[in-house]
């Protein structure tokens, strides 16, 4: 989870939210914009602020590619803590008996049609066999889709009491971008079946880009909500500095005017540069920058300079550049493992994000 410790002027996405209950408002919420304006956090805040507190059901998930395999996608709302565990066991342990039971069956089936491309090719087959075969893997595919998803719903459903129920969706550019719209199509089907089944269903995603398809996407017509995070206005990021222990005045407005324009993690990222400079970064260091890109690279440079050469600063350079990994992964670039205490601190800077499940 990202840090909310310095969460900043959001009220009127949080008020978008809260009223995603009352009548006659849609039941999908987008929030999108610029990498960095807090979309993320925005849902990290609203699990810990919204949904906990009110023992609400719910999924924080990021998308991605992952929702490329729909069933997938679905299973892992399931397997949620936070939505599974408010579910019967026996309904959970129906759904996953229904699932393996597609699954194995699937793969059955993969392993004869493999066998028999086997067979063809050693008899000289010909390019339309192996397309034909193709054909037959990809109905395979949807066939046990179909099976997994209807024990999905039929388990899903066991929340139909439930006033509150949110599904909290992180990188939806990324799932639109590697689908089409055959597959945004169905993925939105089955959660609309999913809130015919369960009333208080909601769905909040957030997005870099528009969500496309917008007119072919029949539920988004009346169902959707979408908005546009704005930049921090001058008194927030001036709060914001100071929450983060930015104690010189003039060096939080040169980084508001000339630097981040209100734009939150490049004010975050402000903030771990004048204290990796143990606070003699000064405003009149501060350039006057107005392609984002080149006020990343600014920021990222200064704080590198102030860091030892080792395990660390290389790990500043590589998850500047990822923004997404893992110990593991990040090991595996670098050739080294970062200890846990320089761990901790690498994953402090505002420009590292933690994977989510």
């Amino acid at each position: 989870m990202a840090s909310l410790e310095h969460f900043q002027d959001r009220e009127e996405a949080i008020a978008a939210f809260d009223r995603l209950w009352q009548a006659e408002n849609p039941w999908i919420l987008a929030f999108t914009g610029f990498s960095g304006q807090g979309k993320s956090t925005l849902l990290d805040w609203l699990a810990a602020k919204r949904c906990q507190p009110q023992a609400m059901p719910f999924a924080l998930i990021g998308v991605g590619t992952a929702a490329a395999v729909i069933g997938q996608a679905f299973h892992s709302f399931l397997e949620a803590p936070s939505l599974g565990g408010h579910l019967p066991r026996e309904a959970m342990a129906a759904y996953r008996r229904e699932r393996r039971a597609a699954l194995d069956e699937r793969n059955r089936r993969h392993m004869m049609l493999s066998q028999r491309q086997v067979m063809q090719d050693a008899a000289g087959g010909n390019q339309q066999m192996a397309a034909n075969l193709e054909g037959a893997y990809r109905e395979m595919e949807a066939q046990a889709d179909e099976v997994i998803l209807e024990a999905w719903l039929d388990c899903f459903e066991m929340l139909a009491e439930r006033e509150r129920v949110v599904l909290l969706l992180d990188n939806y550019d990324t799932f639109q971008d590697s689908v089409d719209l055959k597959m945004l199509q169905r993925f939105w089907g089955v959660l609309e079946q999913a809130r015919g089944r369960v009333p208080g269903l909601r769905v909040v995603l957030v997005s870099r880009e528009p969500l496309r398809h917008q007119n072919d996407l029949r539920l988004f017509h009346n169902g959707l909500a979408a908005d546009d995070l704005p930049p921090l206005p001058e008194a927030d990021s001036e709060m914001l500095l100071q929450s983060m222990g930015v104690t010189d005045g003039a060096y939080r407005q040169a980084v508001f005017v000339r630097l981040a324009q209100g734009h939150p993690l490049l004010t975050e990222m402000a903030a771990n540069a004048w204290h990796e400079a143990e606070g003699v970064l000064s405003a009149n260091a501060v350039p006057r920058l107005t392609s984002r890109e080149e006020a990343v690279a600014w920021v990222q440079e200064r704080i590198l300079e102030r860091l030892p050469e080792g395990a660390l600063k290389e790990g500043v350079r590589w998850a500047a550049l990822l923004r997404w990994f893992q110990a593991e992964s990040l090991a595996a670039i670098l050739g080294q493992t970062l200890t846990p205490d320089e761990f901790r601190r690498l994953v402090r800077y505002a420009f590292v994000i933690r994977p989510r499940v």
